[in-house]
């Protein structure tokens, strides 16, 4: 009889847990989002339900380089910001289309940033060739302030350096 009630419990406990830890941390109302940035081979950043990876560059003693991956969980993450990251790219138009931003006459010190995104069942591709997009501008910023404060030696996507036409 103790088993059977054992197992009973078990199954409860596993609903309910199952029940109140799925999406934990995202707005209600949306299904899924990820969100991928890869700046040239330096940074990567990877969003998604479960958290975020952080990919970036050390320089050795040697001047060689290694890569730090870290994860951040999603519940250590700055929640507000999420929640703002998440109702602008779903609500801002920008985001549902494939575009290239290349402002011509521009330069930049940097190659292309590539930037998916994916909403529910909508997969959208940016590259970032140069010139000013402050959708983009503010989608980084806010990527970038998600990051924990603890954690704030990180170094965080910067935007292109640019240089206008001579």
């Amino acid at each position: 009889m103790n088993g059977k009630y054992f197992k009973i419990l078990l199954i409860i406990t596993f609903i309910f847990s199952n029940y109140f830890c799925h999406g934990q941390g995202f707005r209600e109302g949306v299904n899924s989002l990820q969100i991928h940035i890869e700046d040239g081979p330096s940074q990567t950043i990877r969003l998604f339900k479960e958290g975020m990876i952080w990919r970036a560059p050390v320089k050795n003693i040697d001047d060689t380089y290694k890569y730090i991956i870290t994860f951040y969980p999603i519940d250590s993450l700055n929640l507000k910001i999420l929640f703002e990251l998440q109702s602008f790219v779903y609500n801002d138009p920008f985001f549902s289309k494939d575009t290239i931003c290349d402002k011509p006459g521009y330069g930049t010190t940097t190659i292309p940033m590539f930037i998916t995104i994916i909403k529910d069942d909508e997969l959208t591709l940016i590259k970032w060739v140069d010139g000013h997009c402050k959708e983009l501008e503010k989608l980084i910023d806010m990527i970038n302030d998600l990051i924990p404060k603890y954690k704030g030696n990180i170094k965080k996507i910067s935007y292109k350096i640019f240089i206008p036409p001579h």
